[in-house]
């Protein structure tokens, strides 16, 4: 299965969908509850499957020597937890 391994939650999006729609034409009588509870069932199971089949991006080279070095964010970048917005510079045009 070659889309498995390229696109994994569509695949899981795919499976919770069929089976809402196999549920909703009452093809499989399941009452609201119990679909909810099927649903978050499917969700977790899938989850998990889909945790074995990505690999998390590793972080850039340059990036991590320089958290190791301790380096700040360039002046005038937003802080943590500051919108972009609310640095009280200039805005673009029609974002008054």
């Amino acid at each position: 299965m070659m889309i498995w391994r390229r696109e994994p939650v569509l695949v899981q999006g795919a499976v919770i969908g069929l089976l809402n729609l196999v549920s909703a034409f009452g093809w499989l009588p399941l009452t609201p509850g119990q679909m909810g509870a099927v649903n978050t069932a499917m969700a977790g199971v899938l989850a998990l499957v889909t945790r074995q089949v990505v690999s998390p991006v590793a972080r850039a080279a340059k990036a991590t020597a320089a958290e190791a070095d301790g380096a700040r964010p360039p002046a005038g970048s937003p802080g943590v937890g500051e919108p972009a917005g609310d640095r009280g510079g200039e805005r673009a045009p029609g974002l008054e």
